[in-house]
């Protein structure tokens, strides 16, 4: 049985990964006129099917995501219960899973987002432009 969680564990951190992105592009998409053109046709209708009513698309896609967190949150503690023990275990599941979900799950879509294209621009080419001139 314990054998199982870490595998049950990941699974749901890579799906919370997954809403945390879906959420993201949902309203990224919303905004670029441009882009839905491209799409096909049964895209662009899923698409606005999801935008006529944002608010419940919105709740929907953050309950689960919270739901994945959570039970990856109990089956990290249940396995480090079982791996360090009583005293150990809970104090390390905590901040370990935290870290685990700001990072990868929450973190790594919606940061980037943030970040002005101006400075991305600058920082992936600003190591190039200083090897090149003397």
């Amino acid at each position: 049985m314990i054998s199982i969680l870490p595998l049950a564990v990941l699974i749901l951190i890579v799906l919370s990964a997954m809403l945390a992105a879906s959420e993201t592009a949902l309203f990224s998409m919303a905004r670029l006129e441009h882009t839905r053109e491209q799409m096909s046709v049964s895209v662009q209708r899923a698409l606005d099917r999801l935008m006529r009513r944002p608010l419940e698309s919105l709740i929907v896609i953050i309950g689960l995501n919270e739901a994945c967190n959570i039970f990856a949150d109990c089956l990290a503690t249940i396995i480090l219960l079982a791996w360090l023990g009583d005293k150990w275990g809970p104090i390390v599941a905590a901040p370990a899973m935290l870290a685990i979900v700001l990072l990868f799950c929450v973190g790594a879509f919606r940061v980037p987002r943030m970040i002005e294209p101006k400075v991305i621009r600058y920082l992936l080419t600003a190591p190039k432009a200083t090897r090149v001139s003397p």
